[in-house]
């Protein structure tokens, strides 16, 4: 079994989570309706949970990968100033790659934890519907 690529494995729940928004109870759900959402929505928790959990582990890698190619590049300048070693080694093209890989991470990151946010919401209140409390 091939096992998915985060970039695949997000591109994927990007799908899912458009699926899930477009779910999401308003005041004209019904109860037998809400129930079987409450469990869709706590099931999209779990799988968002999973792909932070991926992401994160590849993100504090690349954090430590860049800063220490920050270092090597700031260690390898010839400039003679402090000033300027910084500047050469935050221009390093190794670092700015390791840089902006990792900021995608990280945006993608926030997306999920806020999508996440949702979708717990959307369980609470779906839980509240089934049990006769709309809450809307």
């Amino acid at each position: 079994m091939n096992e998915l690529t985060n970039e695949e494995l997000f591109q994927q729940l990007q799908e899912k989570i458009t699926n899930y928004m477009c779910k999401i109870p308003d005041s004209k759900t019904k109860a037998h309706e809400a129930e079987d959402l409450a469990a869709e929505f706590l099931f999209a928790q779990h799988e968002i949970s999973e792909c932070i959990l991926r992401l994160s582990s590849d993100y504090f890698y690349l954090v430590a990968e860049a800063k220490l190619r920050q270092k090597q590049a700031f260690h390898a300048s010839e400039a003679t100033s402090v000033k300027q070693k910084e500047i050469e080694s935050n221009a390093d093209e190794a670092y700015l790659e390791c840089y902006k890989v990792y900021q995608n991470i990280n945006s993608k990151i926030s997306y999920l934890k806020t999508k996440l946010s949702i979708f717990n919401d959307a369980h609470l209140v779906s839980r509240n519907i089934s049990k006769g409390n709309p809450g809307i």
